[in-house]
């Protein structure tokens, strides 16, 4: 997985998967999921992000139990 932010556009951008989208579907005003040719989604990007407080990013995983 790699999340890049651009501070110039405000674009978030997250890939799920290291390969070539070949379909976008804009789900919500700003909020477009990109496809594999397969149809499983390998990103997801989020205009004006910027309008977010990016600064206490942070990652959790969290273990399925049972």
């Amino acid at each position: 997985m790699k999340i890049i932010y651009d501070k110039q556009t405000g674009m978030l951008n997250i890939q799920f998967k290291d390969e070539p989208s070949t379909e976008s579907a804009e789900i919500n005003p700003g909020v477009v999921v990109d496809y594999n040719d397969k149809g499983e989604i390998v990103g997801l990007e989020i205009e004006d992000a910027h309008k977010f407080d990016l600064s206490k990013f942070s990652f959790e995983t969290l273990d399925n139990v049972g």
